[in-house]
């Protein structure tokens, strides 16, 4: 505010009085004026540098400022880089995210870029300078088991070592949980030992010490100290049936508090079978009921048949994450151990998959007439040296279809190799698609039924007959042939989509027909490399500026005929799709490509960047289905979710149909 008016000087004591007031009145008005006050322009960041992890990341900066501002890379060439938002006003966030550092050769990069703030007179430039690691801070414990653990019996442990392998400075400390009981006696680059007193507790128990790197960033490592309860619990304990102590329970989880033992017999093939966990063993007894035993030390070396004794008071069973109850113990638990000394359990037979109860969980059982879903089944569905190889895991499924329509998996571990590593020989067991028998270890996946087999015994080929015959049918042994359609390997019909050409297109374009790897056999050879066997691979089903459908209508099509059939129809096929690709489809079914569309059912493929191996379903079909001169099938987007939840569908996500078939029930 300015002050324009002048008091005349014919009042010499008026003049200066009003002069006083005046100011003072100025100074209030400046002061609730805010308009007339004028920062500064400025820019601050929050930090103006940071180190980059090698396996990429984002990291956000924060901006300070009054002004509008953007942000310009020094070099634009450097595509590693990615920076979003560009540009902003007054205070704001940007990140900038890093890729992963090339599997060849990585090195130590560096990028530098600055933020430019818009003013009329000079701009106000902030520099970061950013660098990535050619290869992160790791540390490794000398132990076996995953995650590293060590077990300490009751008597405790003076100076117990364990060698450190690490690629920077480390440190190591007792967490909260071993205070005052584990201590920590020397620290060399390669080695921490530590010492453990003795212990007379009636509950094991369980410390940890944590090593971090001594100046990077480093994700904590742990190490698990376990310490066991003396010998002399479980004396004098009485003798209970499995089914008595889920009795004492009521129900799959609690703790055992009474003094008892089960005596059962090994059902599991640690040595020869198909276990994935080696700390894993189950028992069953005359009472029909088995545990899930879990030891501590990470593995053990009870052999199928054996007979023996555990003492259970304080422990505890609980369910896991797929739905399957287990008891973890010490291995000092394992009493009077027998070899081959128990009676071998005979399977309870089902005939079907129909009446399985939680109660059967971790018993034996043989169900009878079961089919692949696959045109050649094999109790292992893909190579286990590539995916091996890839640091993904070899435990997969296959799906079998019982007498009544049911579905069921069989799960396989592969192991390091099929042909060295494996303890179960998956290249053996090819089948021409008999009808079989299988007998083995009732399990749940992801809390789902599943079988285990134990060894290659545990299945018998009963027929070449098959109860569930293909009337058109897709699969590929070889690449699929550029600029051609697909032709199905059985009956006739078409297999595409409805936003690229039906022909293969070999050529890189978002929106296509591709050849890829599966992962998988559909065909009786033995094994091979993972190119061995193929799919029919489509990329595009995220929005993009030059695609006409929205993403929930977009799909497969599937088409056939049903003319003069009366049985009950299934569709069977196996896909998955990459990280960025589409995870929720809808099954619908039409008498004409133009509709109208009835919905069937709804799934979620597999994500082939965690377990390449498919995701297997078979589905009956409504009986409108049936006598149909021309069936259509569409497996439809119903959402834009990724198939790994993180976002929507990007343009470039593909998905992958690797057996797709119609099969008529016969019997």
């Amino acid at each position: 505010m300015k002050i324009k008016q002048f008091i005349s000087g014919r009042w010499p004591g008026l003049k200066a009085l009003a002069l006083c007031a005046m100011a003072a009145t100025a100074f209030v008005a400046c002061k609730d004026d805010e308009t007339d006050v004028v920062q500064d322009p400025h820019i601050t960041l929050s930090e103006d540098a940071f180190l980059y992890n090698a396996a990429g990341e984002t990291h956000s900066f924060t901006v300070y400022s009054n002004i509008d501002w953007k942000v310009e890379m020094a070099d634009t060439s450097q595509t590693w880089v990615n920076i979003w938002p560009k540009e902003g006003s007054d205070d704001g966030v940007f990140a900038v995210k890093v890729s992963k550092q090339p599997a060849k050769d990585p090195v130590l990069r560096e990028a530098r870029f600055r933020v430019v703030g818009k003013h009329e007179h000079d701009n106000i430039i902030q520099e970061i300078t950013i660098s990535q690691r050619d290869v992160d801070p790791a540390l490794k414990l000398g132990v076996t088991t995953t995650p590293p653990k060590v077990v300490i019996n009751s008597n405790g442990e003076e100076k117990y070592s364990v060698g450190v392998t690490c690629n920077v400075e480390w440190t190591a400390k007792v967490g909260d949980s071993g205070e005052g009981w584990i201590t920590i006696d020397e620290i060399s680059d390669n080695e921490i030992k530590f010492s453990v007193p003795k212990y007379a507790g009636t509950v094991p128990r369980t410390g940890r010490i944590e090593f971090n790197a001594t100046t990077e960033r480093m994700a904590t490592v742990e190490l698990i100290v376990y310490q066991s309860i003396p010998l002399d619990i479980g004396e004098n304990a009485e003798l209970k049936t499995i089914a008595e102590v889920y009795e004492k329970l009521g129900g799959l989880q609690g703790t055992v508090r009474e003094n008892v033992k089960i005596q059962g017999t090994v059902i599991s093939d640690r040595v020869s079978g198909n276990c994935p966990n080696p700390a894993a063993f189950f028992v069953q007894d005359a009472s029909g009921r088995a545990i899930q035993f879990r030891v501590q030390e990470g593995s053990h070396s009870l052999q199928l048949n054996s007979l023996v004794t555990i003492p259970l008071m304080n422990t505890q069973s609980v369910i896991d994450d797929d739905g399957q109850p287990y008891i973890t113990i010490s291995t000092e638990r394992i009493r009077d151990v027998i070899t081959t000394g128990g009676a071998p359990i005979e399977p309870k037979v089902m005939e079907s998959t129909q009446g399985l109860t939680d109660e059967m969980l971790g018993t034996l059982v043989t169900i009878r007439n079961l089919q692949f879903v696959f045109p050649h089944g094999t109790y292992y569905n893909a190579n286990e040296g590539s995916i091996y190889g890839g640091g993904r895991p070899t435990d997969l499924a296959q799906l079998l279809l019982d007498r009544d329509g049911n579905t069921i998996s069989h799960y396989v571990y592969g192991g390091t190799s099929v042909e060295t590593g494996a303890m179960f020989k998956h290249y053996e067991l090819l089948t021409d698609d008999p009808m079989l028998d299988i007998t083995g270890i009732l399990i749940k996946v992801e809390n789902e039924w599943a079988i285990r087999m134990r060894n290659i015994n545990d299945r018998d080929k009963l027929t070449e007959a098959r109860r569930y015959v293909p009337v058109t049918e897709f699969y590929w042994p070889e690449t699929l042939p550029d600029k051609e359609i697909l032709v199905p390997k059985v009956g006739t019909g078409q297999l595409f989509v409805n936003f690229a050409p039906k022909a293969v297109i070999a050529q890189s374009t978002t929106f296509r027909l591709y050849s890829g790897a599966a992962y998988v056999r559909v065909d009786a050879s033995v094994n091979g490399t993972e190119k061995g066997y193929y799919s029919a691979n489509c990329g595009g089903w995220g929005a993009q500026s030059n695609d006409t459908y929205t993403p929930t209508q977009k799909a497969w099509y599937f088409e056939t005929s049903t003319a003069g059939i009366s049985d009950d129809l299934y569709v069977c096929f196996c896909t998955t799709s990459s990280q960025s690709g589409p995870g929720p489809f809808s099954i619908e079914w039409a008498a004409a490509e133009a509709g109208p569309w009835t919905f069937v059912t709804d799934y979620k493929a597999g994500n082939w960047e965690v377990i390449p191996g498919p995701k297997n379903f078979a589905f009956k079909l409504p009986d409108g289905c049936k006598n149909q001169s021309s069936l259509w099938l569409r497996f439809r987007v119903n959402s834009d979710e990724r198939v790994d939840g993180k976002a929507a569908n990007s343009a470039t996500g593909t998905n992958r149909m690797i057996y797709t078939s119609l099969k008529k029930k016969v019997n």
